[in-house]
């Protein structure tokens, strides 16, 4: 049975993506602001951000990429954390066609707090872009920063998920979900420049997909 999420819990959510032979995780840290009726469950949570991440990782990543889907662990201090539930129904391809640019190349999004400082900032490295989203002089195309936008507009915003009369508002945080503090995340940059992630690279270790 699911873990039935209330609110004050944590959620560890990650996000996978695959190019042979490497794994790319985006992973998010969310607190459950507030509740109505019983709440939702860990499940209901996955279910409703891989509906809305699938479209919008496919349209920033090259066709030889794959959208994996999404895992979640969700965090109350009475209990510690729950086991690793996961969700894959809308696992895909890519939509970029043409080359792919090198492994480590990422589109990047920034996450921000009302505070100043590095611990009230967040990144999101987007992975597996193809060269039909860079121009001539190296830099993110205007369409892909609009595709970064739309990937920050689900990543970076509270989400009122609702299963019938029941729901819970889940508020995007930054910090160490066990420990604290947490920052809610209040806005996001998307960023004009290419990052690295040199794990991600020809040269890195491979991570491991999970068992979905």
């Amino acid at each position: 049975m699911s873990f039935q999420l209330n609110a004050a819990d944590h959620v560890r959510l990650k996000v996978y993506c695959y190019r042979s032979p490497q794994v790319a995780l985006n992973i998010l840290g969310y607190r459950v602001s507030s509740q109505g009726g019983a709440g939702i469950t860990l499940v209901d949570f996955l279910t409703f951000m891989d509906t809305l991440l699938q479209p919008v990782y496919q349209a920033a990543m090259i066709d030889t990429a794959t959208y994996y889907g999404v895992t979640a662990q969700a965090y109350r201090s009475t209990l510690g954390w729950s086991i690793v539930e996961t969700r894959n129904a809308n696992a895909g391809a890519g939509t970029v066609n043409g080359d792919p640019l090198p492994m480590q190349t990422c589109g990047l999004i920034t996450k921000i707090n009302t505070k100043a400082g590095r611990k009230n900032r967040g990144r999101i490295y987007v992975p597996f872009p193809g060269e039909a989203d860079s121009t001539v002089n190296g830099v993110p195309s205007a369409g892909y920063v609009l595709k970064l936008r739309d990937i920050g507009n689900i990543l970076c915003v509270d989400q009122l998920v609702a299963v019938g009369a029941d729901n819970c508002l889940m508020t995007p945080v930054l910090g160490n979900l066990e420990t604290g503090p947490l920052a809610d995340v209040s806005a996001h940059v998307d960023r004009t420049k290419w990052a690295t992630q040199r794990r991600r690279g020809e040269y890195g270790r491979p991570n491991v997909i999970p068992p979905f």
